[in-house]
């Protein structure tokens, strides 16, 4: 069984896509923000990452201090990308149309979904990511 790591603020988001997962036989792990998903990512090992990009980097007493901005999740991909090249890794964000290029120009070749999206999307670009050659170089 394959795992995946979602990262997303929503709850209600993040949800959905556990459901859909869980329904296609993934083991699926679920962090609020990216301090959060450091922190499970230093106890478990999974296949793949799901990553939004507007959303705090905490939501612990130090939420304060941190923008709310795709800014967080663009750093956060490139930091996961570097500490694990070998991961893929999904980005996704119900961004403005024009943001979108901004976006997409940071994070290179990284698969993106724009939300919402079809689960059929999601399966296929999942698959098609733990399929590829690992090691995606990001800007």
């Amino acid at each position: 069984m394959q795992s995946v790591l979602i990262i997303d603020d929503s709850d209600e988001f993040r949800s959905t896509i556990s459901m859909i997962l869980l329904d296609h036989d993934y083991d699926v792990w679920e962090a609020t923000c990216p301090d959060e998903a450091y922190a499970l990512l230093k106890e478990e090992t999974f296949d793949l990452i799901i990553c939004d990009l507007h959303m705090p980097f905490t939501f612990g007493e130090h939420f304060h201090e941190y923008p709310y901005s795709f800014e967080v999740g663009i750093k956060t991909i490139q930091e996961l990308g570097s500490i694990f090249p070998d991961k893929p890794i999904i980005a996704m964000s119900a961004a403005a149309p024009w943001d979108l290029a901004r976006i997409k120009k940071a994070l290179g070749d990284l698969p993106f979904l724009s939300k919402p999206f079809p689960a059929e999307e999601l399966l296929s670009t999942i698959e098609g990511s733990l399929a590829a050659q690992p090691g995606v170089v990001i800007n």
